[in-house]
């Protein structure tokens, strides 16, 4: 469960805490995105526009982070492993 909060625990990850990470595997070289992967156009363009805070379709901007926090939580889990 992705939530508000301040720490991870075995069944939930603060939001910030996933985007952070994403954002520092992305810096570092260890996240490249495919340009064939499916949907990598709104991919690219949900990342544009990813916030750290609350969730971005609860805020009345009407955009989606769907697939930026599915990226986001699939590095958070290869990076606890």
């Amino acid at each position: 469960m992705i939530t508000s909060g301040q720490a991870a625990t075995s069944t939930s990850v603060p939001r910030a805490e996933l985007v952070t990470m994403m954002q520092l595997m992305a810096e570092r070289g260890e996240l490249v995105i495919a340009e064939e992967c499916m949907h990598v156009e709104a991919l690219h363009r949900e990342l544009v526009h990813l916030q750290l805070g609350s969730a971005a379709s609860g805020s009345g901007s009407g955009d989606s982070d769907d697939l930026a926090l599915a990226l986001a939580l699939a590095c958070w889990r290869a990076r606890i492993r």
